[in-house]
């Protein structure tokens, strides 16, 4: 009986307690939809305030539109799918490609260094716009592409970027080219070719040069026109203190004209090394002046009647370069060789060698020129009792001469000499401008042979005759 007392107010007991808990419930939820209400009123009284602010303040309108337009900006400059054109003008091209053109046997004998600007266009991302660059996109003429001599016409090659876009045009889109052979010719042999002068007093051996052959290659029709290679050394740029000196000098190339080549697209090498120099190498020695000794051997005789009259050497001192040591011994140079005067009956000249002195190097001249002079034998010949007369008598007057022969001494050349006669004289006193009386009348002299070149003087013996003039 006490059991189901208990559970009888236990039974009442929970009873109790789950309508206290109803009634709370409902307590609460009665107190919760008022501050519901109130949370209501106040967002669409903020909303209201935010409205009338609007309306009423037109910075806050300004400020507004100015903060979309940047959330918005933000939001499409993060977005890689949306671009802008961007071109670029001037671009200047980069030439790749030549090593492996000259690998085929080919090369661009056009101007590279003008090649035309070009106008460039690509698609960049927002994001990217202020940053992106012509140099971006690598704008190039790719030589590799050609493949055969003649005008070719080279697409322009470019590079698109992930991360500032693609090129959407580019203009002009190609270049024009002319494509030569490539060609190699070997072994061209180099020399130094002098100018200028030394300090006086001095002298340059001959110079040397390395390396002695050069291989050139280029466009064919570039490498086919060369025809000489030379080093210049001016000589009045050299040092006479330093006896050897060795300088390095452009190497310039010439065509069967002798003109010079513009080598800038010729590439010069020797054993597999380019070059645009080469070493040469010279030695500069002191000069003496040495005499050289008239004293010429002279063989055999002139011709009869005629005489050997005197011998010249020219030059009459030889400047010599070589060991000085040697060079200051000797005094003088002499010929070398003999003259032979056999049968000479005329002045001539003969060249003979010198002996240079022992360790020279150089002389001015290593052959002199002997001048002979070769005279006929001059003598006198005395023609006798050559008949004289008068001329030239005064009108009016007579002529009575005291001397009716005289002699004459004939001065000229032996051989001429030989051949005259008296016949070949006439002699005659000469009475002009005479007058009455006793007067020593000078002798005239005439020459009637048939040649009068080998004669020099002539003189009569006695040199005037008396004559007495008398009135007629």
């Amino acid at each position: 009986m006490s059991t189901a007392v208990n559970k009888k107010k236990k039974a009442r007991k929970s009873a109790r307690q789950r309508a206290d808990a109803r009634g709370e419930a409902r307590k609460t939820q009665n107190g919760a939809q008022p501050e519901k209400q109130r949370e209501k009123l106040s967002v669409k009284e903020a909303l209201h305030l935010f409205g009338k602010l609007l309306s009423h303040n037109w910075q806050w309108k300004i400020c507004s539109l100015f903060v979309a337009v940047i959330i918005w900006s933000v939001l499409i400059s993060q977005d890689p799918s949306m671009t802008r054109e961007k071109t670029f003008n001037d671009v200047q091209l980069s030439v790749v490609g030549q090593d492996t053109l000259k690998t085929r046997g080919y090369v661009v004998v056009s101007n590279l260094d003008e090649l035309p600007e070009i106008k460039l266009s690509a698609d960049v991302p927002q994001l990217q716009y202020g940053a992106a660059a012509a140099s971006t996109y690598y704008a190039r003429v790719d030589l590799s592409r050609v493949t055969q001599a003649g005008a070719q016409s080279v697409p322009i090659s470019y590079t698109n970027s992930s991360v500032y876009g693609a090129v959407s045009s580019v203009s002009p889109a190609s270049v024009d080219v002319v494509v030569d052979e490539y060609v190699t010719r070997y072994r061209i042999p180099l020399s130094v070719r002098t100018e200028g002068e030394l300090q006086d007093g001095y002298w340059a051996d001959a110079a040397s040069v390395d390396p002695s052959t050069i291989n050139i290659s280029g466009a064919r029709s570039l490498i086919s026109q060369v025809r000489s290679a030379k080093v210049t050394l001016d000589l009045s740029t050299l040092s006479v203190d330093e006896k050897e000196q060795s300088l390095a000098l452009p190497i310039m190339l010439y065509d069967q004209s002798g003109m010079l080549i513009d080598s800038s697209d010729i590439r010069m090498t020797s054993d597999s090394l380019t070059l645009d120099s080469a070493t040469v190498s010279v030695r500069i020695y002191e000069l003496a002046r040495i005499g050289v000794s008239g004293e010429v051997n002279i063989t055999g005789e002139p011709a009869a009647g005629y005489r050997l009259a005197s011998v010249n050497v020219v030059p009459e001192t030889v400047l010599v370069a070589g060991d000085e040591n040697a060079i200051i011994l000797t005094k003088e140079i002499f010929s070398a060789a003999a003259v032979d005067i056999s049968g000479r009956d005329r002045s001539f000249l003969a060249t003979v060698p010198i002996n240079v002195p022992d360790g020279a190097v150089y002389a001015s001249t290593r052959r002199i020129v002997v001048s002979v002079v070769i005279e006929p034998i001059i003598s006198t010949k005395l023609l006798k009792n050559i008949p004289l007369g008068v001329e030239n008598v005064p009108d009016g007057l007579s002529a009575n001469l005291q001397l009716r022969r005289c002699d004459l001494l004939v001065t000229g050349e032996q051989l001429w000499l030989d051949k005259l006669k008296a016949a070949d004289f006439t002699l005659a006193a000469d009475a002009s401008g005479a007058g009455v009386g006793t007067l020593a009348l000078p002798i005239k002299i005439t020459y009637i042979g048939s040649d009068a070149s080998g004669m020099k003087s002539a003189q009569a013996q006695p040199e005037t005759a008396d004559a007495v003039f008398t009135a007629e």
